[in-house]
């Protein structure tokens, strides 16, 4: 569709030549960034940039619910070197959470997850501040707290309280992540209302063999960009399902949508049964007919709700991370805003959804 991007999942190797400005020694090499964290970072300083890296160094990121695929995220941002990262979480460790969450073992049981896990995510880059905090997600609200961060990442399937926590992030200019994983499915969403950010003007130079094209850089100064005009949470999740801009999106967001409003909605035990009758009523209301989720897909769904399967986790968290670090490096257009992922088809596509 015009609003829908697929995502190609590859692994690929590169070579890179040294990029003039690296100095050793105890001083800083340009850009804020030190000599010995640009030994430290000397790789991806040669893919990204002084500038960019310097941006990651001071990017403050408040993160919640640390399940699988946020940890996932966690550590990939932490390993790039941003500044600070701040994990709020109100959970003890299960053994659910063993399933996917890597930095907790049998020994973290009973635990809660952001102290269990906070010596294990400190060993993978101790230049990064690691802050960690027990506290439920009705926290995030607290301005006091928000406006300290550049970034949020939470995890929830708390409707209302996306909502009012991405007002928040409105108000305090916090670009926001919100993800999760279920079974063989995954998703993110975000809100980068008003962030900025450069993209490298290139063309490829053709050579003999396809390996050897090089691309160079066209404009020695990079244009800004801001992401402007980006549908809201609450806006993204009332768009009508019957605009044509939605003709191809994937049915997995219709489900996520369902299973999310009647949560939301929900005033007694959510169940199967009661989720089903739900759907009927809701997807006409969003302008189909109740085929248009069947009863199988919408079951399929919710049986895996609470479930999180780490190589799930590791794809979405690691395109979380990603995007993150984008964000704090201001450099790249990011996805925008909603990104789905199925284990099962091993798709992953990026839909603009709520777009006015």
């Amino acid at each position: 569709s015009p609003n829908a991007t697929h995502v190609v999942l590859h692994s690929h190797s590169m070579s890179l030549t040294a990029e003039p400005g690296i100095q050793r020694g105890n001083g800083e090499s340009g850009n804020g960034v030190t000599a010995d964290e640009a030994a430290l970072y000397d790789r991806q300083i040669r893919l990204w940039g002084f500038e960019a890296q310097s941006n990651m160094r001071t990017t403050r990121v408040l993160v919640y619910g640390l399940n699988g695929v946020v940890a996932e995220a966690v550590k990939n941002i932490v390993l790039a070197g941003v500044g600070h990262v701040h994990i709020v979480d109100d959970q003890e460790v299960t053994h659910r959470d063993l399933a996917a969450q890597f930095f907790l073992t049998e020994a973290s049981l009973g635990k809660n997850r952001a102290e269990a896990s906070r010596e294990s995510i400190h060993e993978l880059n101790p230049r990064v501040k690691l802050t960690t905090a027990i506290g439920g997600l009705s926290s995030l609200e607290d301005p006091a707290l928000l406006q300290r961060f550049d970034i949020a990442c939470i995890s929830t399937d708390n409707l209302s309280a996306m909502k009012q926590i991405d007002q928040a992030c409105r108000t305090h200019n916090v670009r926001l992540f919100i993800t999760r994983c279920h079974g063989h499915w995954g998703w993110f969403i975000t809100d980068l209302k008003g962030h900025t950010y450069k993209v490298d003007a290139k063309k490829t130079i053709p050579g003999p063999k396809q390996s050897e094209q090089k691309s160079v850089k066209l404009n020695p100064v990079d244009p800004v960009h801001t992401v402007d005009a980006v549908p809201s949470v609450e806006t993204l999740f009332v768009a009508r399902w019957d605009n044509k801009s939605m003709r191809r999106t994937k049915k997995l967001f219709f489900g996520l949508s369902v299973v999310l409003h009647f949560l939301d909605s929900c005033m007694g035990d959510p169940t199967e049964g009661a989720l089903l009758e739900y759907k009927a009523d809701f997807v006409q209301r969003m302008g189909k007919q109740p085929d248009f989720v069947s009863d199988e897909e919408l079951s399929s769904l919710w049986k895996v709700w609470q479930c999180e399967l780490s190589p799930v986790a590791a794809v979405v968290g690691g395109f979380v991370g990603q995007e993150i670090l984008k964000i704090a490096s201001h450099k790249d257009e990011p996805l925008q805003n909603v990104f789905l992922f199925s284990g099962l088809d091993t798709y992953g596509t990026v839909e603009l959804i709520g777009e006015q």
